[in-house]
Formats: C-alpha cells, structure tokens, sequence
C-alpha cells in the first residue's frame, strides 16, 4: 500500500552488483524505522564483489595466517562479519582454515562448483 520499501546497501549494490555483506532492508516508512535487516552471502564470495577469484583465496588465506581479523568475535563490533565468516567457511566446520581456501582455489580452477543453495563444494 505504498506505506513500506525495500532498501540496499552500499548504494552501490543496487546496480546490479549484490556480493556477500550486501544489507538489504525492509524499511516501514509510516514510522520511519527499519523492520528487518538482512544480510547477503554469497558462498565463496569473502572480498563482497560478487565474484569467485583468487582475491577471495588470498581473503581467507590472510584470516588464516592472523593478517587479518574479520573471522573471529572480540570486544570490537565492526571485526566480526558473520556473512563473510559464512561465505568463508566452505567445508562448513565451525572454522575457516586452509581446507577452505584448497576448496575455494578448486572452484577457481574449475573443477568444482559451489551450490550456492548449500554452500556444499561440488567436484565434476
């Protein structure tokens, strides 16, 4: 009835391009608050540009190695990313490791695909 809308962020992703962290909003405008918040995840997908690369191989190989620190809860709110955590966590084991980033690179190869209804690694 015109009295609610759906809205996306970053403004960026409404062009067409809606990667793993992507915030989609269902806002009420009557009273001027949000209703309910989602988030995207896109499995494979760890750097939120919508694609599956080598760039999302070395994301987790960096959280691995302790470069980083998106994967792991602390005092700081904006450190964990529970969507990139799950767009990470390919062997779907409670933690990101090098299992993940091997099944990720396969993906890139070309010899697996990833169902992205699962986010189950599956080998041709």
């Amino acid at each position: 009835t015109g009295d609610g809308s759906i809205r996306v962020l970053p403004s960026w992703a409404q062009k067409n391009i809606c990667g793993t962290g992507t915030v989609i909003e269902v806002y009420d405008n009557v009273e001027q608050k949000v209703v309910e918040r989602y988030y995207t995840v896109v499995y494979g997908d760890v750097n939120g540009d919508s694609g599956i690369s080598a760039a999302d191989v070395s994301a987790i190989l960096m959280e691995v190695n302790g470069l980083t620190g998106w994967s792991v809860e602390g005092d700081e709110p904006d450190t964990y990313n529970k969507a990139y955590v799950l767009a990470a966590n390919l062997k779907s084991d409670a933690f990101i490791s090098g299992l993940d980033a091997s099944a990720l690179r396969d993906v890139t190869l070309a010899v697996a695909y990833i169902d992205q209804a699962t986010g189950t690694i599956i080998y041709y």
